[in-house]
């Protein structure tokens, strides 16, 4: 069979037949792009009228101001002028201020991947719009088509095909073409598409002035902020007050143009949906708009990975391969919650560029159209070699976020991915032996089962304890993760107030010390009913897995009692740890808020000094985990953990870049005590089995059944 390109550059030219034009909807396209055409010029208009203001003052009134006292004169003849010159120089600053520099993109040879290009070439003519004159690819779940460098190739009619390859990776070839179809769609309306160009840039320069302060706004800020003199106070205050009230009619401006071309942007995306349904078929549209959200899922879930994995100083070599492993690895109630949410989506609101998903499917399924371009077959295949492109992508991805790594810290998706991760026997043995009655937020001490209280209770007497308790210890936990939560929030603010920091509580008032103390101490008493109640839980699951050890045959015992002394371990060090997570935590608050006012350099030394703290606590804590064995490994914990922090080498002595680096310590700590624990619970069961205890759950559900 020939290859998916093969097939697609058969189509004919002209094979998609284009609709007919509506006069109300080109008149309606037509006003609007005079009224934001006009737009810059009201701006021009502005700045010439402040200007003229100016100049009017200091000819007139400003001339005949001669009584009154020298600073008073002073202030008189400054302080417009001041004003006027800031906000003309803030009104000038978006004509005229530098684009931000951009690496450039990755973009495909004339001698790279030739039958692709003649497909998409193919596409084009069918389409009848002229071929894209460069194909860039990226690392977005996104693909789209615009005018090559702006204005120049709005006038030229040059354009540029953008393709995101995790969108390649995780779609059909019949996806992928229809998705490409509906990019190519939008230039067949040819005018329209122009029209939507200098609405979009108009927009978007509007909103960029409207609502988003830069580096000028805070400068004026901090100087008003860091100056004991009233007069310098007068003059950025009045000058902010002055860009306040232009920015204020900015938003009129935006709120009045946004407002006017989204329902022409909607009926855009209507059109460009005929595209695709007519090149792909109307009833694949559905499954692709399901298929999208399911890749956007997939790739915020596989960049996350990898945001942790770069901690620990690794990166996925192929980023395109990731999402695409992560999709396939979602589950059916992934599915489920995806479908839900495409079923969902039916009210187009007025500020949306595109319709409700269920709007578009509804009017790509009334075509009924068969679709000429068929190939199931996976998108990679349109392409010669697809993991070298995505290799080149993911690298280009790394370079645009400013990292700096060898070519040793690429690894496998894989390896990324299943960071932190349990095996899927493992995982599931721990959740039926558990019942979700274990967390990691607080561990369980195997020494508890030789407890007075706990010593004399039969195996099944405890399961059967712990069955009665579930209602009561699942929620539990849920608390206990959201006053642990709290707790830090406690820490941080506390922080502020040691360091005599301003701040002010989310509600807006000013915190109360006193108060916050004791909410903090609060929290951190062991006596407290949800404590209280996991500890017994806990308890009683060291006493079932002492039952079960003491039942095993010599070989598994010895090797669940090898596992059982490394929970017990990090049990015991766990209370310095808890001490440590509050001080990195409170550091990385500390950092959000730097460049938010003119408390930065306060703020740095508070950071270097629980910098130092958590220092100090940190080897302390890994003195004591030397010598512990970790079982499978020939490293001690202490070995295992600096491993786990592999940038902890570059630190060089420096406080900060030492917690930033032992960050991924606590991640590392949480998974070697469910993957010990998870190992201890199939021992656990498998003795249980063999003596005939009942287990907690008494019926498991067959796979893919309800629980």
């Amino acid at each position: 069979m020939p290859a998916p390109a093969a097939l697609l550059a058969r189509i004919p030219p002209g094979a998609v037949q284009r609709p007919r034009s509506k006069p109300l909807y080109q008149l309606s396209l037509g006003l609007v792009t005079l009224f934001c055409v006009l737009v810059p010029v009201i701006y021009a208009g502005l700045v010439i009228g402040v200007g003229w203001l100016l100049h009017g003052y200091y000819t007139g009134p400003a001339m005949e101001l001669e009584r009154g006292g020298i600073i008073g004169r002073l202030l008189v003849f400054i302080v417009p002028g001041f004003v006027g010159v800031v906000v003309i120089l803030f009104m000038l600053k978006p004509f005229f201020a530098p684009r931000a520099k951009q690496h450039p993109p990755v973009q495909l040879a004339d001698n790279e991947e030739r039958q692709f290009v003649a497909a998409i070439h193919a596409l084009c003519r069918a389409i009848g719009v002229r071929p894209p004159s460069a194909i860039q690819l990226n690392y977005q779940v996104n693909a789209w088509v615009q005018f090559e460098h702006g204005l120049r190739g709005l006038l030229g009619g040059r354009k540029q095909l953008s393709i995101g390859l995790p969108l390649v990776a995780g779609l059909s070839s019949r996806q992928l073409v229809g998705v490409l179809s509906h990019e190519f769609g939008h230039f067949a309306q040819g005018a329209g598409m122009r029209c939507s160009f200098v609405i979009n840039t108009v927009n978007r320069w509007l909103e960029s002035r409207a609502y988003h302060p830069d580096e000028w706004d805070e400068r004026l800020e901090r100087w008003g902020e860091e100056s004991d003199n009233f007069y310098v106070y007068l003059l950025t205050g009045t000058a902010s007050l002055g860009l306040w009230v232009t920015r204020l009619l900015m938003r009129g401006l935006f709120q009045i143009s946004f407002r006017i071309s989204r329902r022409l942007s909607q009926e855009m995306e209507f059109d460009a949906d005929r595209y695709e349904a007519l090149v792909s078929g109307s009833a694949c549209f559905r499954a692709t708009a399901l298929q999208l959200r399911a890749l956007s899922r997939a790739f915020r879930e596989a960049d996350g990975s990898n945001a942790l994995a770069w901690r620990e100083g690794k990166l996925a070599a192929d980023l395109p391969a990731a999402v695409k492993s992560r999709l396939e690895h979602l589950d059916a109630a992934a599915w489920t919650s995806l479908a839900d949410e495409l079923d969902g989506n039916v009210e187009t609101r007025y500020w949306d560029s595109h319709p409700a998903d269920q709007s578009r499917i509804a009017n790509a399924e009334r075509l009924q159209a068969p679709g000429l371009f068929l190939d199931e077959r996976p998108a990679s295949l349109l392409f010669d070699n697809f993991a070298a492109l995505s290799a080149r992508v993911t690298q280009s991805y790394y370079r645009d976020m400013g990292l700096s790594y060898s070519p040793q810290q690429l690894v496998d998706a894989g390896e990324v991915l299943e960071l932190n991760k349990l095996p899927a026997a493992a995982e599931a043995a721990l959740k039926r032996y558990g019942n979700d009655m274990l967390d990691d937020c607080r561990l369980l001490s195997p020494e508890a089962a030789g407890m007075p209280e706990w010593a004399g209770l039969g195996w099944q007497e405890c399961i059967d304890q712990l069955r009665g308790m579930a209602p009561d210890v699942v929620p539990a936990w849920q608390r206990l993760r959201q006053q642990d939560k709290r707790r830090r929030t406690l820490a941080f603010w506390l922080v502020l107030i040691d360091q005599h920091l301003e701040f002010r509580m989310p509600n807006g008032a000013e915190p109360d010390a006193a108060q916050l103390r004791i909410e903090y101490a609060q929290l951190q008493a062991p006596g407290h009913a949800d404590l209280r109640l996991v500890r017994r839980a806990l308890a009683l699951f060291a006493r079932r897995i002492e039952c079960a050890m003491s039942a095993m045959p010599v070989d598994a015992q010895a090797v669940a009692r090898q596992r059982s002394k490394l929970i017990q371990s990090l049990h015991d060090l766990s209370p310095r740890r808890e001490e440590m997570s509050e001080l990195r935590c409170s550091v990385d608050a500390l950092g959000r808020g730097r460049g938010r006012g003119g408390e930065d350099e306060a703020i740095l030394e508070a950071m270097y000094e629980l910098a130092h703290r958590y220092h100090d606590r940190c080897q302390e804590w890994l003195g004591r985990a030397a010598g512990v064995p970790v079982p499978g490994s020939d490293r001690d914990l202490r070995q295992y953990l600096l491993s786990r922090c592999a940038k902890v080498i570059d630190a060089h002595g420096d406080r900060l870049a030492y917690l930033r680096a032992m960050s991924p310590m606590d991640d590392a700590v949480a998974h070697l005590y469910r993957e010990n624990l998870a190992e201890l619970a199939m021992l656990a069961e498998a003795a249980e089995k063999a003596a005939g205890i009942r287990p907690i759950r008494l019926w498991n559900p067959p796979a893919g059944a309800g629980s």
